[in-house]
């Protein structure tokens, strides 16, 4: 009860509390300028926009504009009600999805993840996982402006967008041209994909255009009328919520249908936290005949129907009072989802989405007024809702009700190369070289169409029945496994658009789209496409396309970040990981009421890789002139992109939060090892470049910044490849590069401290999947003019 206390209570502030929270980061409209540049400009404030931003701004991107089209951050996983929940591998939810999930967990001060939060608590942890990346800066309320140069292009670059920036406190909206190297087009209907002039689709291809089983018009739905039931009136019309037959391609062709939308709405059946479900204003009896005459027919033939949704109980939720209206098209008809009512919607303005959106709101409440009121809504229906009632906390300023529409699909991008229902296959078969994400759903496609035929049977001649078709099962064919995703999903065709990537509307086709169009999955592909973005931007030279990078150094990248690229992967992964907190940036602080979260242990269970093991002579200047045969491990620990070293007898341990992060102020100097080299901890994406016989490594590798990694060394006769690093204190990296491909040595000197590892013997104990998580850059042989090449050349 204190806990529900709690949650009211921050619900009532939830407004004034994340405004005041984000006053740091949010630029607010009406300071906005007239033109405005970042390194990387990413438009949609849904999960993917956000996972795009955070993963631009980790990648190294110093400037990141998350253009939200809502008036508060994230999309379905917020706004619109679902979270996270639409997974089957907890394991693949790593990096900052990890980050997020565990921040709700904190609120509520539970261990486990909280993928479906309230929302209110979703936003602020989303706010709380931004502001620890101060390159990232939030403009809410922006809509790509709706003209025909809304795109500046020069050729196949995209210069600028022009965007409207609309407020409550001004009667006209303020705009905006933004200009950056890269875009990133997150939005759940690709506007700026198609303004850019990135080929584009919508609706289903045919069964022909890839050779796919599952793709054009069907003549089935899982879910569908079990009896006949006649859709017409007396005079002849159609029913309401039907489509004349007329409208409905032959089967196995191409149409423009999409799946049906709907509202996810936010129920529950606690009475003090519950109020009514709203009655539609002009609500007609007469507009749910169908269904009526369908319940009718149903109760004539002694069948037992289902409700036309389920009430899922909000995903690790702690007080487990909070339930997500879904649709239940796969067992019966006419269901939370509204058929046929979104076309229009992918290729429609602004005005037309608007007024398709209240017509499914307008929908969904008279759908539940009236099992709530009609008599012939059998008593197991009528006891599936009666119990239920909106949730009071959630969306105070909207009555309630989510503000976002749940837009199933729209537009999808079709790039040079388009993934297929052919391509869909299990990672565990199929490891493909160029993954940067790995989706775990079923091809979900809800209802595609309700339409009228005439009977075919002598018993119902002059009769029209009602049919759905397109709603899938959950089995056979469209089953769920992991399935690799490839990074060139994400791109336009070259000859279109060489700096725009687009995560949530990828190129794929509609039968895929249905098993990648999940949050989870999009989040990943958001991810990646910050990456790639970032990455394009710190490549030497200046417009670099996204199509030319090398994904070897995105995968890098994202393997860093904590992405999972490939499934299964050797080590467990641990959903409880911690987020990482950047220096200077303290852990959230608990809600009034709510204790502080006890944080786990830093090792233990199944998080972590055994990489290599090794014997070594190791002489310590602070300690004793050297002990001999060290025993000792290297583990790298998926959740938290973090290093240790264990050493049996338990000399010294020591923890590694990666370059950019540390535990307890502890320094961080951990190298690694693969192939019998030794290699610093750092983001293999950048690119390195030679330099006469010496590779250079950016200086913005570096924890500390402002130092540089060069040089070529021998020990005892052996050539060796290795780093220097210079700066307030000195230390060196050495591996062998001769035939025996075994590391030598280490030796670090801090300080006056000297440290020095001699290897005696070494095991590599690593996972394939670790090669390109652990390896240097490839391919690093073109000369390029650094500052340090021209240092080394003067000397």
């Amino acid at each position: 009860m204190a806990l529900r206390v709690v949650i009211l209570v921050w619900a009532l502030l939830e407004l004034a509390c994340c405004s005041t929270q984000a006053e740091a980061r949010l630029i607010r409209d009406e300071k906005a300028a007239t033109e405005k540049a970042a390194d990387v400009v990413v438009y949609g404030g849904s999960p993917a926009g956000v996972a795009a931003a955070l993963g631009a701004a980790d990648a190294g991107a110093k400037s990141v504009a998350l253009l939200c089209q809502e008036s508060e951050l994230g999309g379905m996983a917020t706004i619109g009600g679902i979270g996270l929940r639409d997974h089957h591998t907890p394991q693949l939810l790593t990096g900052t999805m990890a980050e997020w999930t565990t921040l709700n967990a904190q609120f509520y001060n539970v261990e486990d993840p909280v993928y479906q939060p309230d929302h209110f608590v979703g936003v602020k942890s989303l706010w709380t996982v931004i502001q620890r990346r101060p390159a990232v800066s939030v403009y809410l309320n922006v809509s790509l402006v709706e003209k025909p140069d809304s795109v500046v292009k020069t050729g196949t670059h995209i210069v600028s967008i022009d965007t409207a920036i609309s407020s409550p406190a001004h009667a006209q909206p303020s705009y905006v041209t933004w200009t950056s190297s890269v875009f990133i087009d997150a939005s759940y209907t690709g506007d700026l994909m198609r303004a850019a002039g990135a080929r584009w689709t919508y609706g289903r291809e045919s069964k022909s255009q890839y050779n796919e089983s599952l793709a054009g018009v069907t003549d089935k739905s899982a879910g569908n009328f079990e009896v006949s039931v006649d859709t017409t009136w007396s005079n002849g019309s159609l029913l309401k919520w039907v489509d004349p037959s007329s409208e409905l391609k032959p089967v196995g062709e191409s149409d423009d249908r999409v799946m049906g939308y709907s509202y996810r709405l936010c129920i529950t059946n606690n009475k003090a936290n519950s109020v009514p479900f709203p009655v539609p204003q002009s609500y007609n009896p007469q507009d749910w005949e169908l269904l009526r005459r369908y319940y009718d027919a149903m109760a004539a033939a002694s069948k037992t129907v289902s409700a036309p949704f389920g009430a899922l109980g909000y995903s690790g939720y702690p007080p487990k009072d909070k339930f997500d209206m879904c649709d239940a098209g796969t067992v019966t008809s006419i269901t939370t989802d509204a058929a046929n009512l979104a076309r229009g919607y992918p290729n429609g303005t602004s005005a037309t989405r608007q007024l398709i959106a209240a017509e499914h709101k307008k929908y969904l409440q008279g759908l539940i007024h009236f099992l709530l009121t009609d008599p012939s809504v059998p008593k197991n229906v009528y006891d599936s809702v009666a119990p239920y009632g909106l949730c009071k906390d959630e969306w105070l300023d909207n009555a309630n009700w989510p503000p976002l529409l749940y837009v199933r699909e729209a537009g999808r991008l079709v790039g040079n190369e388009v993934y297929t229902q052919n391509d869909r296959i299990p990672s565990s078969k199929l490891r493909r070289p160029d993954s940067i994400a790995v989706a775990d759903w079923n091809i979900d496609i809800h209802i595609m169409s309700r339409t009228a035929h005439a009977a075919t049977s002598s018993n119902g001649v002059g009769q029209v029945f009602a049919q759905d078709e397109g709603q899938t099962p959950f089995s056979g064919e469209y089953a769920t496994f992991q399935f690799d995703l490839p990074y060139y999903t994400l791109l336009p065709r070259r000859e279109d658009v060489t700096n725009l990537l687009v995560p949530n509307c990828p190129s794929v086709s509609h039968v895929v789209f249905a098993a990648v169009r999940e949050e989870p999955t999009l989040w990943q592909l958001g991810r990646a496409s910050g990456v790639a973005a970032a990455l394009s931007v710190l490549s030497p030279g200046t417009k670099v396309a996204v199509q030319d990078l090398n994904v070897t150094y995105i995968q890098a990248e994202l393997k860093s970040q904590g992405a999972v690229i490939h499934w299964p992967v050797k080590a467990l992964l641990n959903s409880r990981g911690s987020p990482i907190s950047p220096p200077g940036v303290g852990p959230p602080v608990s809600p009034p009421g709510v204790a502080p979260p006890v944080s786990p242990p830093r090792w233990g269970g199944n998080n972590q890789t055994l990489v290599w093991q090794a014997q070594v002579n190791m002489t310590d200047t602070a300690d004793s002139p050297m002990h001999p045969n060290w025993t000792f491990d290297y583990y790298y620990d998926w959740t938290r992109n973090a290093s240790r070293y264990d050493h049996h007898q338990g000399q010294y341990d020591e923890v590694c939060k990666g370059l950019k992060y540390q535990e307890d102020g502890q320094p961080c100097t951990v190298l690694n090892a693969l192939d019998g080299k030794l290699y610093l901890l750092v983001p293999t994406h950048q690119y390195c470049c030679l330099c006469g016989k010496v590779f250079t490594i950016r200086s913005d590798w570096l924890q500390d910044g402002g130092t540089t990694y060069v040089g070529e060394f021998k020990i005892n006769g052996r050539d060796v490849y290795g780093w220097l690093k210079y700066g307030a204190s000195d230390n060196y990296y050495f591996a062998t590069t001769d035939s025996t491909h075994e590391p030598v040595r280490y030796m670090e000197h801090k300080n006056g401290h000297l440290k020095q590892w001699d290897f005696v013997t070494w095991k590599p104990t690593h996972s394939d999947d670790l090669t390109s998580m652990l390896s240097p850059p490839k391919n690093c042989t073109e000369p390029c003019e650094t500052e340090v090449c021209k240092i080394l050349k003067a000397v």
